[in-house]
């Protein structure tokens, strides 16, 4: 079987809004282990223009380049999915073998 995400984001999961201002695609993603935070910030979730402060609405964020991204990576190359993803909505990956 091929390894796949089933985005529980999709399907009725509520975003997270993160004690920086930001918003995560859900609150799994809110983790302090330092590889997911990291991966969230490098692909741009952590990015001054995603504030919410700095937006006039939510829409803009979550149909901002970095979401749009984000779900497309998880649902078209989902190997590059952050840990956490995998872990909470990932079918047929070999998690023992992955670095967190």
């Amino acid at each position: 079987m091929q390894a796949k995400i089933n985005p529980k984001c999709h399907s009725g999961k509520g975003i997270a809004y993160v004690s920086t201002g930001h918003f995560l695609p859900c609150c799994w993603c809110d983790n302090l282990h330092p590889k997911v935070r990291n991966y969230f910030k490098t692909f741009g979730f952590f990015d001054d223009e995603l504030k919410v402060e700095n937006n006039e609405n939510i829409e803009d964020i979550l149909m901002s380049s970095t979401w749009i991204d984000y779900h497309k990576v998880l649902l078209q190359q989902p190997h590059k999915a952050s840990f956490i993803c995998k872990q909470n909505c990932g079918v047929g990956f070999d998690l023992k073998k992955e670095k967190r």
